[in-house]
């Protein structure tokens, strides 16, 4: 499902890439969260995104 969260797919693929790295999901369910985390909060009503994260 689109968000809108990043300008364009290349924005959204280096953004995937420096996730991975940052956290080392241990599985593709983990990555899954993960991905799902950092999107959610790069939305401006995230309590996250309030929080300057």
């Amino acid at each position: 499902m689109e968000r809108g969260a990043f300008p364009d797919v290349e924005a959204s693929r280096k953004a995937y890439r420096e996730v991975k790295k940052t956290f080392e999901p241990k599985s593709a369910r983990e990555m899954a969260q993960v991905w799902v985390d950092h999107v959610v909060s790069l939305s401006p009503d995230s309590e996250l995104a309030a929080a300057g994260f």
